[in-house]
């Protein structure tokens, strides 16, 4: 009656008709849920009806009929997928949507009835970058369907524009995206070139085993673990196929297993093998099979007494004989608080797909996996409760790494009594305020602001929460982030000692996972793969690991642009910055922070900033980069002219907390749009006030300053040009003197002139914008296309937000590089990159960090914050890099190419073409009569050009001519 009453010509009765649907809808919903791929279409089609009164009515019922949907990533979504069939205009953002939910739940018919009208018209459309968004939701959902029955009434809807997509799209890359996506649809309904899913890895190298001989001890064991009749044919048909499965996993095992003893006999190597699968894997092989033939297995559990899957693990066992199993599947003291299987999919990436989350009471679990692997995706989603089939009577807390949110100048104590855990704890006052003082919570802190307090005070106050909650999972994401030594080793103690909670642990602090962890959760192929053991026991099955010890392990690579040279700075000892006296006191705070400070920075400077927290190392920091300014009267804070710093703050959202909806290429050309850093341009200290404005509006004295816009120097002084109130078309600007600007209190406007006179030198006035060009850039810092130009900030990773704001910041090729806090989002590769970047760059480098093997690696001079005071030790080293100035202030710099030139007459001579030659003294480049006296001392030695200069260094006696 009521698809009758959606067809017909009368608009009242289509209206009737829809509001009957919605009335029943929630009445009837399991008998709707299964209708739905046939009632959208046609609820579709009356959004699409002229008339005003359907197009409401059409649109209120769709979203009812929609709340059935049983998927719970989807429904939250669901106003906007059914808003969009009204407005097509919004398609570009509600795939966006779709690619920024975090999918955990199978996708069924009517899921796929909801959305794939939408990415039916999205592949009809013209925009490339919409095709792609398309092809990667079709991807992502294709891959969660469980049957293919659900999605077979699409696939005409979808495939024959996924094909004109791959046979007219002239961008290569949606063409792959494209093929990925029609590769994965056909998969979805039981078509295609990929080979059904059985999770063996086929595709890796044999262990060097024989197959066929495992296949047959396999085989044995399995007959020796259930005895049947020779004669019952399907049972030795069954354990022969499962037997074939099963010798695959062996013999293409990849994981050595370190507790092979010496002595072992050939006819057991093999049992080593089997003790290093996976069990996911081994269940998969025969569970199946077994169910299967429901007379075998009731015969089989009459026999061993035994549920299903106790009889899979009995042949596993059997197989094994004396071999210990490494990967223990449950908790050896039985003891699990959960034991599922699910999916987890974000950002257009599926995570995990079919895998299984074991948890066993008072494990400590390290979560380990690269940068966008998902540890953080998962541990907010066990966090949440979303993960589909976890316990409903698990109580969980997560502990994040970054809390931003505004507290309202509430005291901190009154503002966690506030919270929701402490109230459902039922935890006292006292209590709290003695834990807090335990840690040494001051009474002055108890009664600020949180955001009076530094980042590492703010962890320690998180953590503490999450210990009163009284939960049974502890979930710490990046815990020992801003924690000083002393702090790291207080957690430490805790959480070995919290027997009864479980910890999952997501952290590349290689010392405090070593302490706490009792085991291992790798992300292995969209698995979670478990390891008994803490890192070290890991990294000896996984030696690929190695870089979680040896930070010059690593297989990644960062590449930093050279600075040209600076004006006056012939040395790189030389001080470009430095603060003389300088002293600062928070608002409302009894006495300074710091007080008096004296300290430089050269561009040989590889300076290690030390503390505890709340030292004021931030602190030091944000008034070098001119974020604050200094107590008035206190001191100065100085730097040259010509000098551009790159500066990463402790968060790395404070760079891109509003740009989310962007792309990091899109934010890089708003940042640097008109050819000045925005944000540079932004900061209190060069930003004029409100007031400031209006008093200049005011000031309209005759020869009073108006602009500056350039500026010159006149022997020993700087003078800038400035235009001024009055001055006519024919008048020339004036030149002040920069101590003349200071006094008439226009500081700020020199340093935007001097900011922009020094983005000018970058070239950022001349450098192209293009998509092209920024993501080569990106590519530089391991952030590839698919998350640099398609993707949106808020899709990235806490690592990958850092690998953009690094390069963010380097675009303007700054001379000197202020790291606050840059290990505390990227994983233990990024890190190593990170460090070979930072030893390679021809610029001087600030760090504050706690992780002392970082700083050690990099730097030679350490600030020591204690007490409001600076203590400074270790000298700058001249460190030799080159800059990139020669190549720009003469055409004639010489270079060299060591590769013989045939100059066309029989001879052959040393060509200078490639690479640029400095004087790591003074950073000027070499005479064409300094290059060929070094090319007659190559000779001398009988080694290459190239290979002579590569062995000398700035205390060689080659360079004291």
């Amino acid at each position: 009656m009521i698809t009758n009453a959606l067809v017909q010509e009368d608009w009242r009765i289509k209206v009737g008709g829809l509001n009957l649907l919605k009335t029943i809808s929630p009445r009837v919903s399991k008998q709707i849920t299964p209708l739905l791929p046939q009632i959208i279409p046609l609820v579709s089609e009356c959004i699409y009806d002229s008339k005003r009164q359907v197009q409401l009515a059409g649109i209120e019922t769709l979203n009812e009929a929609c709340k059935v949907i049983a998927n719970d990533d989807i429904r939250p979504i669901v106003p906007q997928l059914v808003s969009v069939i009204a407005k097509p205009d919004d398609t570009p953002k509600t795939l966006d949507l779709l690619l920024e939910t975090t999918f955990v739940a199978q996708v069924d018919a009517p899921v796929l009835a909801l959305i794939a009208p939408l990415l039916g018209k999205a592949l009809r459309g013209r925009s490339s970058p919409i095709k792609r968004k398309a092809s990667k939701v079709i991807d992502i959902m294709c891959r969660l369907v469980q049957d293919p029955a659900d999605v077979a009434p699409f696939v005409p809807m979808l495939l024959p524009y996924l094909e004109k997509v791959i046979d007219e799209i002239v961008d290569a890359e949606v063409c792959e995206v494209a093929k990925a996506a029609r590769e994965i649809l056909l998969k979805a309904m039981g078509d295609g070139n990929v080979s059904a899913n059985h999770n063996i890895h086929l595709d890796g190298k044999s262990n060097g085993l024989d197959i066929n001989d495992i296949q047959n001890k396999l085989l044995t064991e399995f007959l020796r673990t259930v005895p049947f009749d020779s004669t019952n044919k399907p049972y030795s048909v069954i354990t022969n196929y499962v037997a074939s499965l099963c010798s695959h996993l062996v013999v293409y095992n990849d994981k050595p297993n370190v507790n092979i003893p010496e002595d072992i006999s050939d006819e057991d190597i093999w049992r080593y093998a089997l003790s290093m699968t996976s069990h996911d894997e081994w269940k998969s092989c025969i569970l199946p099979y077994l169910t299967g033939l429901h007379g075998i297995i009731n015969h089989i559990k009459e026999l061993t007494l035994l549920s299903t899957e106790e009889i899979v693990q009995l042949y596993r066992t059997n197989a094994l004989g004396q071999v210990p199993d490494f990967i223990e599947e449950t908790d050896p003291d039985g003891a699990n608080l959960c034991n599922i299987e699910f999916s987890l999919a974000f950002g257009g990436k599926i995570l995990l797909q079919n895998t299984h989350l074991r948890l066993g009471r008072g494990r400590r679990y390290g979560v380990m996996g690269k940068n966008g692997a998902g540890k953080t995706t998962l541990l907010t989603n066990i966090g949440s409760g979303n993960i589909e089939g976890l316990p409903s009577h698990l109580k969980t807390v997560y502990v994040q790494h970054d809390d931003s949110s505004d507290d309202n100048g509430v005291p901190m104590i009154d503002e966690m009594m506030s919270g929701k855990d402490m109230i459902d704890a039922h935890v006292t006052k006292e209590e709290a305020i003695k834990a807090l003082r335990d840690i040494n919570f001051t009474d002055s802190m108890l009664y600020s602001p949180r955001s009076s307090m530094s980042g590492g005070w703010k962890m320690k106050l998180l953590i503490i929460r999450a210990i009163l909650s009284r939960a049974n999972v502890l979930l710490l994401d990046e815990p020992t982030n801003h924690l000083d030594a002393a702090s790291v080793q207080w957690l430490i103690s805790y959480v070995r000692n919290a027997n009864d909670i479980t910890c999952l642990i997501v952290s590349h602090d290689t010392y405090f996972l070593d302490s706490v962890v009792t085991d291992i959760i790798h992300y292995e192929n969209k698995k979670l793969v478990y390891y008994h053991g803490n890192l070290t026991d890991f990294v000896k099955i996984h030696p690929e690991a190695q870089y979680y010890y040896q930070l010059d392990s690593s297989s990644l690579s960062f590449k930093f642009p050279a600075p040209e040279r600076l004006e006056g700075i012939n040395s790189v000892t030389r001080s470009v910055l430095r603060m003389e006296n300088v002293s600062y006191t928070y608002p409302g705070a009894s006495k300074p922070t710091i007080a008096n400070v004296n300290v430089k920075v050269c561009l040989g400077s590889r300076i290690a900033i030390t503390g505890a927290n709340g030292a004021g190392k931030s602190t030091v920091i944000k008034l070098l980069v001119n974020e604050t300014e200094p107590d008035p009267g206190s001191g100065e804070v100085w730097k040259h002219t010509g000098l551009r710093i790159a500066y990463v703050a402790q968060h790395s959202l404070h760079h891109v907390e509003q740009h989310l909806d962007k792309s990091p290429v899109d934010y890089i050309k708003w940042r640097f749009a008109g050819g000045v850093d925005r944000e540079d341009m932004a900061k209190p200290t060069l930003k004029l006030t409100e007031e400031e404005v209006e008093e200049k509006k005011l000031d309209k004295r005759y020869g009073a300053v108006d602009q500056i816009v350039g500026r010159r120097k006149n022997g020993r002084t700087m003078e800038y040009e400035c235009t001024w109130i009055g001055q006519t078309a024919r008048e020339p600007n004036k030149y002040i003197a920069i101590e003349k600007l200071h006094e008439m209190g226009l500081q700020k406007l020199v340093q935007q002139c001097d900011t922009r006179i020094a983005a000018a030198a970058a070239g950022l006035d001349l450098r192209p914008l293009l998509n092209e060009e920024i993501q080569r850039h990106l590519n530089d810092f391991n952030l590839d296309a698919e998350f640099g130009t398609h993707g949106l900030i808020r899709r990235l990773s806490g690592g990958q937000k850092v690998k953009l704001v690094l390069a963010a910041a380097m675009w303007n090729c700054p001379h000197i590089i202020v790291l606050d806090e840059p290990t505390n989002y990227l994983d233990r590769e990024a890190l190593g990159a990170l460090t070979q970047a930072i030893k390679n760059f021809a610029g001087g480098v600030l760090i504050i960090s706690h992780n002392q093997e970082f700083t050690d690696a990099i730097c030679t001079e350490k600030w020591i914050l204690k007490d409001g005071q600076c203590f400074t030790h270790g000298e700058v080293e001249d460190t030799g890099k080159p800059t990139s100035s020669s190549v720009k202030k003469s055409k004639s710099t010489p270079q060299f190419d060591d590769k013989p030139k045939d100059e066309g007459s029989g001879n052959t001579n040393t060509s200078i073409s490639s690479e640029v030659l400095l004087n790591p003294r003074t950073l000027e480049s070499l005479s064409k009569k300094e290059i060929r006296k070094l090319e007659r001392l190559a000779i001398v030695a009988g080694v290459s050009l190239k290979e002579y200069v590569s062995k000398i260094n700035s205390k060689s006696p080659e360079w004291k001519w």
